[in-house]
């Protein structure tokens, strides 16, 4: 065996006093870790999330922090009812945390990465400048950029300053380039 699906953790949680939330998940998580450790194993634990929002996503997740914290890694999806596209948000101990946009293939029953949620929802000027950028190698300067673009330096300052805040792009005096970032991690398929 080498992958164990809890479906839910509801299922196999035992009930709690509601004194400390946090200590009681942390007494549920640990034991499962140490056995997925021990053994060598992947396991994942599907729960749900809570029906009101929070400023950080993963504080959605149904239970205290001491589920997410606990884990090595959390996977939030978030999708509308009925909708194909979802997010997908991933943090862990050792991976950069990225945003993903999915999207269900309902042919192949797959879900597909489409890239990062801020350069999937680009608008069409940005698009317009992430594409100048991946041509140039050593950058641009944002007056460059307007040449290219066919826009003002003002608008074009404007734009790039909402995608420095996307980390869309970078910035070393005053020549943009595309982020390295925007690629998130590397090797991961979803399915």
């Amino acid at each position: 065996t080498r992958l164990l699906i809890i479906d839910t953790l509801g299922m196999i949680k035992p009930p709690t006093s509601n004194k400390n939330g946090y200590e009681e998940d942390v007494k549920i998580m640990a034991p499962l870790r140490e056995m997925a450790k021990e053994h060598g194993i992947a396991l994942v634990l599907v729960t749900h999330v809570r029906k009101t929002e929070a400023n950080d996503t993963f504080d959605e997740v149904h239970g205290s922090v001491g589920l997410t914290g606990t884990a090595d890694g959390t996977i939030k999806l978030s999708r509308k009812r009925g909708k194909n596209k979802a997010i997908m948000d991933i943090t862990g101990r050792d991976i950069e945390e990225v945003q993903k946009s999915i999207e269900l293939d309902k042919e192949t029953f797959k879900w597909q990465v489409l890239g990062d949620v801020a350069e999937v929802e680009m608008t069409d000027e940005q698009k317009k400048i992430a594409k100048v950028l991946d041509q140039s190698i050593d950058g641009l300067t944002p007056t460059q950029i307007a040449t290219l673009v066919e826009k003002s330096k003002n608008a074009v300052s404007n734009i790039l300053r909402r995608m420095l805040q996307d980390d869309l792009v970078i910035s070393e005096k005053g020549i943009y380039k595309m982020s390295p970032s925007r690629f998130g991690i590397k090797g991961i398929g979803v399915v």
